[in-house]
C-alpha cells in the first residue's frame, strides 16, 4: 500500500500541471512506450553508433525524451502550450526535464536490459523477440503491429510461422476473477486489455476480436470454422480449456 501511495504521488507531483491538464495518462503513456521503443528498435546492438560515439545511459535518455517530446507535441500545440517544439526553449526544457525525472528509473532500467551486459550467446534476434513481448503486454499486438510497419515485419521479428505460433503469444496470461461480473474469469496481460474472458458455469470463452480473431482471418487467411478449431486448440493445450463454446466478443472492456 505504501509503494502505491508513493507511486500516486510521483504520477501527481513530477509533471507540470499544465500538461497533466492537457494530456491524459493513457495519452501519456502511449507516448512514452513509442518512444521508448522507437529509440531500442533504433539501436539495439549498436552500441557505437556514428553520429555521437557511445550510446551510453545519459544519450539514451535524451533520445528518448527528445521523441516523446515529439510525440506530446500535438497535445500540448492543441491547447497553445507549446507551438513549436523548439520556439520556446524554457517551456521545452521544463518540460522535457519533469519528463526525463518522471521516467527516469523506467528508461535505465531498459538501458540496462537492452544494452548492458549480456550473455554472449544471447542472440539479438532474441533480444528482439524478448523486447517486442514485452511491448505487445504494454500496447496490445495491433499497436505493435502498426508501430513496427505491419504483420509481415511483426511475423518475421517473432519467428511467427502458423497460426499457433501467433497464439503463444498470449501464452502465459495473468488469470483474475472480473469485479464487475464475478461469474466470469479475465484473462490478460494488463488490466482491462482483456483477451479473452470465460464463463466457466456455462462454458463459454469469449475471445477478443481485434487481437485474435481479425488476425486469424486476416493473417492467416482461416475461415471460420478454421480459426474456431484453431483457438480451440490453443486453449486445450495452454489454458487446459476444453469443450467451451468460443464467441468473439468486440470488446471485453472488464474489470
Amino acid at each position: 500500500m505504501k509503494e502505491l501511495i508513493r507511486h500516486i504521488l510521483k504520477e501527481e507531483t513530477s509533471l507540470p500541471l499544465f500538461v497533466r491538464r492537457r494530456i491524459t495518462p493513457q495519452q501519456m503513456r502511449k507516448s512514452f512506450l513509442n518512444a521508448l521503443y522507437y529509440v531500442i528498435e533504433r539501436f539495439l546492438g549498436k552500441h557505437f553508433v556514428r553520429d555521437f560515439g557511445f550510446l551510453s545511459l545519459d544519450k539514451f535518455k535524451e533520445l528518448v525524451i527528445s521523441e516523446m517530446m515529439e510525440n506530446i507535441h500535438p497535445y500540448t500545440k492543441q491547447y497553445g502550450v507549446l507551438n513549436d517544439p523548439y520556439e520556446d526553449d524554457e517551456t521545452y526544457s521544463m518540460i522535457s526535464d519533469s519528463l526525463s525525472k518522471h521516467y527516469s528509473d523506467e528508461i535505465e532500467d531498459n538501458y540496462n536490459t537492452f544494452f548492458g551486459k549480456k550473455d554472449i550467446n544471447e542472440s539479438q534476434e532474441t533480444n528482439r523477440k524478448t523486447r517486442m513481448v514485452k511491448i505487445i503486454s504494454d500496447l496490445g499486438i495491433q499497436n505493435t503491429i502498426e508501430m513496427v510497419g505491419g504483420f509481415d515485419k511483426f511475423e518475421k521479428i517473432m519467428d511467427i510461422d502458423d497460426p499457433m505460433d501467433y497464439l503463444r503469444l498470449f501464452n502465459g496470461m495473468d488469470k483474475v476473477q472480473s469485479k464487475e461480473y464475478e461469474r466470469f474469469l479475465l484473462y490478460r496481460f494488463n488490466p482491462k486489455r482483456n483477451i479473452m474472458m470465460v464463463n466457466p458455469l456455462i462454458s463459454r470463452v469469449y475471445i477478443n476480436e481485434d487481437e485474435i480473431w481479425r488476425i486469424l482471418r486476416r493473417e492467416f487467411d482461416l475461415n471460420n470454422d478454421e480459426a474456431s478449431y484453431t483457438v480451440k486448440r490453443w486453449l486445450k493445450e495452454e489454458y487446459n480449456i476444453e469443450n467451451h463454446v468460443l464467441i468473439v466478443a468486440t470488446s471485453l472492456d472488464y474489470y
